[in-house]
């Protein structure tokens, strides 16, 4: 049994720098499997999630910084219902990361998905809008990019896999299904030696993807 994991850039424009940073996220997410004896990383909150694309990010050589005091803009919003000009509150910023010339503020979300879900696509997009949302709040006037990340830990449950299909059959899919999803990029990882995990209310909670927008 092997680990299945890739990523697809679509935007290279956008985000080709990342890929360094895509595989070495990869590595950290099978590296932790394996030195934890047994538990995933991505099983945990937001704030882990976005703790490994940090470290990932020093590893492929760029430097990061986590949850950071940062102002951050949101339409006033009258009492006649028109939108008047931004106002500036302080707040915090998920993540920064710069790759040399290129540097990116991040707000992230993070939601476990059903691969057995109808709405699986639905709910993943969804996620994303949320986090890009949060993300453009994060724009400034020095010319940063900001860009939404989307966690998304899968589970199905396990009676479903004794049925017809394995558990492989519900990862293709839904990494076909997710890749569709209006995306500059997608990520996903589901390290081997967590394949045949089960939760103790019996669900199997074989890997995580991941999908990243810039805002426009």
């Amino acid at each position: 049994m092997k680990t299945i994991s890739d990523f697809q850039v679509k935007r290279k424009k956008t985000l080709g720098h990342w890929e360094g940073l895509l595989e070495e996220w990869i590595f950290a997410i099978e590296k932790y499997c394996r030195m934890s004896g047994g538990e995933a990383p991505y099983w945990f909150t937001e704030r882990a999630n976005v703790g490994l694309l940090a470290a990932a990010a020093w590893r492929a050589g760029a430097v990061a910084l986590e949850e950071f005091q940062h102002e951050k803009s949101e339409p006033d919003i009258s009492e006649t219902g028109n939108t008047a000009e931004p106002i500036t509150k302080n707040g915090r910023c998920d993540l920064w990361v710069c790759h040399g010339t290129k540097s990116e503020r991040i707000e992230a979300k993070f939601r476990w998905l059903n691969m057995n879900s109808e709405r699986i696509a639905e709910l993943a997009e969804k996620s994303l809008g949320e986090a890009l949302k949060d993300a453009s709040k994060s724009m400034s006037d020095d010319g940063q990019p900001a860009v939404g990340v989307a966690f998304f830990p899968l589970f199905v449950k396990a009676t479903v896999v004794a049925g017809e299909k394995v558990v492989e059959d519900y990862i293709e899919e839904t990494i076909v299904i997710l890749r569709k999803v209006d995306a500059d990029l997608i990520a996903w990882c589901f390290p081997a030696r967590l394949r045949s995990d089960l939760s103790e209310n019996g669900y199997c909670r074989p890997g995580v993807v991941m999908l990243v927008k810039r805002v426009s």
